[in-house]
């Protein structure tokens, strides 16, 4: 995987960015503070910049976690149009086949 990066999940990169001069840290979008994400490349995590936004800016993180819970109750909700558009076409192109 020379070359490319992990796709990055958590939660914490909607309030981090990697630094392009040095991929172990990565700088906060709130302070911009640089956290150290680790030793090395490989051995990197996101623990210390959850670590940072607990300490930090918990009202951010606890607000966007908040809404990440509720956009997982609810998981067809934005895709509702889209579901119904294709259930029409599937519709439209079978009556055009029959």
């Amino acid at each position: 995987m020379s070359g490319h990066s992990k796709k990055k999940t958590s939660l914490v990169w909607k309030f981090f960015k990697e630094d392009p001069t040095d991929k172990i840290y990565a700088v906060c979008l709130i302070c911009a503070e640089r956290i150290k994400r680790g030793i090395s490349l490989p051995s990197c995590s996101s623990t210390p910049l959850s670590n940072h936004l607990r300490s930090k800016h918990s009202k951010e993180l606890n607000e966007a976690q908040k809404r990440k819970a509720e956009d997982a109750a609810q998981p067809f909700h934005r895709n509702d149009t889209s579901l119904k558009k294709n259930q029409i076409n599937i519709t439209a192109l079978t009556i055009l086949f029959l």
